[in-house]
C-alpha cells in the first residue's frame, strides 16, 4: 500500500484525471465479488451474474468467498474451482476496443493457468489473463484456446507476496494493440499487435473460458470490463485510487469519479465529496 497524505494524494490524482482526453468509457460488467456466501456473484451494472462451481448446487468446484481487496473476494483452489456465466451479454466482442481489469492475489504460478476472462474455443476467440505456458513467474494474455500470444510480462517472484496486485488487459481496435499492465503500469507493462475476433462464449473466473479448465491458484476481486480502451491515466487511476488506504475505491467508484470529471461535475464517494472546481480541476 502506498502511504501518502490525502492532500498530496488528491493532487496526484487530479493530475492524472486532467490528461484524460477521451470520452468516458462505459463499464459494462462489474463483478464486485463481495457476497458473503451463496452460489452467485452478482454483476452490479449488467446482467452477467456468475454461478459458482460446475452447477447451481453446492459442489466441489465452488470457489470460496474470503476477505479481499474491497470487502470479500473469491478464492480458487487451482484444482477444479471456477465461477462461470454462460452466454454473457453486453461484452465487447469481435475486434472492438475494450478493457478488462481485476485484482489478484496469486498464490502460486502454474504453467498455462488462467485467472479469468471471456470467450470460447477457437483461434483469436478468447480475451483472458493467466500464467505463461513457458514457465517462470509471468502474466500472459491469452487470445485463443490452447495457445498463447507471447505477450508476456516478466513478473518478479515477489508478486507472490500475499498482497493483491492490479492486472489490466486493453485492446485498441484501431492499432490492434493489446496491452497488459500490472499495478498501474509504472514499471510493468507490455504490448503487442493482434487481430482479435473475440466471441462472448462465457465469462469464467479461476479457469479458461472455453471449457473451464486450466484452473488457477488465486484470489480474485473486483472483475470489470469496459467497452473501450482506457487511457494510461485511467488505468493508473484505477490502481492508485484502489490501493490508497484512505479511499480504496473499486472499479465502479473510479468510474463514477471519471464520469464526474468528464462532465465537469462532482460526486460523493464514502466520506469524501469531490467537486469539479475544488478537487478535480482548480488544483492544477
Amino acid at each position: 500500500m502506498r502511504k501518502v497524505s490525502l492532500t498530496l494524494f488528491i493532487t496526484v490524482i487530479v493530475a492524472l484525471l486532467a490528461i484524460v482526453d477521451r470520452a468516458n468509457a462505459a463499464l459494462v460488467t462489474h463483478l464486485k465479488l463481495n457476497e458473503a456466501g451463496g452460489q452467485t456473484a452478482v454483476d452490479s451494472v449488467g446482467s452477467n451474474d456468475l454461478t459458482l462451481g460446475s452447477s447451481a448446487a453446492v459442489d466441489s468446484a465452488d470457489p470460496v468467498f474470503v476477505g479481499g481487496k474491497f470487502g470479500n473476494a473469491l478464492e480458487f483452489d487451482g484444482v477444479d474451482d471456477v465461477a462461470v456465466r454462460l452466454a454473457p451479454t453486453g461484452l465487447p466482442v469481435g475486434n472492438a476496443s475494450r478493457t478488462m481489469a481485476f485484482w489478484a492475489q496469486i498464490k502460486s504460478f502454474g504453467h498455462g493457468e488462467v485467472f479469468g476472462g471471456y470467450g470460447d474455443s477457437g483461434s483469436f476467440n478468447n480475451f483472458q489473463l493467466g500464467t505463461t505456458f513457458s514457465g517462470g513467474d509471468e502474466v500472459e494474455f491469452y487470445g485463443w484456446a490452447g495457445g498463447d500470444f507471447d505477450t508476456n510480462i516478466n513478473i518478479d517472484p515477489n508478486l507472490i507476496d500475499g498482497q493483491f496486485h492490479h492486472l489490466v488487459v486493453r485492446f485498441d481496435s484501431v492499432s490492434d494493440l493489446v496491452t497488459v499492465t500490472v499495478d498501474g503500469g509504472t514499471t510493468l507493462s507490455a504490448s503487442a499487435t493482434r487481430n482479435l475476433t473475440t466471441v462472448a462464449g462465457s465469462i469464467t473466473l479461476g479457469g479458461e473460458a472455453d471449457n473451464q479448465d486450466r484452473e488457477s491458484d488465486v484470489i480474485l476481486d473486483d472483475f470489470a470490463v469496459w467497452d473501450t480502451e482506457l487511457t494510461d491515466a485511467q488505468v493508473n487511476a484505477l490502481f492508485t485510487l484502489g490501493d490508497e488506504d484512505a479511499l480504496a475505491y473499486d472499479a465502479g467508484e473510479v468510474e463514477l469519479l471519471l464520469a464526474a470529471h468528464a462532465a465537469m461535475g462532482g460526486v460523493s464517494l464514502g466520506q469524501f465529496n469531490w467537486t469539479f472546481a475544488t478537487d478535480l480541476d482548480s488544483q492544477l
